[in-house]
């Protein structure tokens, strides 16, 4: 589990009734509007718990330029629950290459904690521009924008909606290639980092 995860138990009351209670004693709490649990989903739990970072940020890129982050996971069986969206306003491909070769002399990118208040940093070490040896295993590919003339395109967008558990100790290269000039990209990878109990 996260860290400070409580597990939950079930209390019989006298009369046979029972309440959702956790290790404390702490009873879960009811709307009195809809008569429903009060709860909040893994991902917003994970953010109170100090464990969901991000990186976003916008590039402009010119026909056939790529834009390369190199991702490094730990030999450790906390993993990354990955979730990503990239949008242009010119005709993109997005690719996910696994098991990657790279030297990892580009720029490090920070990945922020969503909770300000906390300490904890990422297990993640993320790479902007390294110099690629090998792409790797083709994981994810999508290609966003379909072309309306020679030269204009239309915007577009690819995101995953279903998280990629990233695999450990492993090397992911997250590539965006532009099939245009003066194409503006924003990009945005968002995860939280929970300890595997399998």
């Amino acid at each position: 589990m996260g860290r400070g995860v409580r597990q939950s138990k079930l209390d019989q009351l006298p009369g046979g009734k029972h309440v959702l209670v956790d290790l404390d004693g702490v009873p879960a709490k009811i709307d009195n509007s809809s008569i429903s649990l009060q709860v909040i989903d893994f991902q917003h739990h994970e953010i109170h718990e100090g464990d969901h970072y991000f990186v976003n940020g916008t590039a402009t890129l010119d026909q056939d330029d790529t834009l390369d982050f190199a991702v490094q996971t730990p030999d450790s069986t906390t993993w990354a629950h990955m979730l990503f969206k990239i949008s242009s306003t010119e005709q993109t491909t997005f690719q996910i290459f696994e098991t990657s070769d790279y030297d990892a002399d580009g720029s490090r990118v920070t990945a922020y904690n969503n909770d300000r208040n906390s300490s904890n940093t990422s297990i993640l070490t993320i790479t902007k521009d390294p110099t690629v040896n090998s792409n790797g295993t083709l994981l994810f590919e999508q290609s966003f924008g379909v072309t309306s003339t020679p030269t204009r395109s239309l915007s577009g967008e690819t995101r995953a909606d279903e998280e990629i558990i990233l695999k450990q100790n492993t090397k992911y290269i997250f590539r965006i290639t532009s099939a245009a000039n003066d194409n503006i990209v924003s990009y945005d990878g968002k995860w939280y980092e929970h300890a595997n109990e399998m």
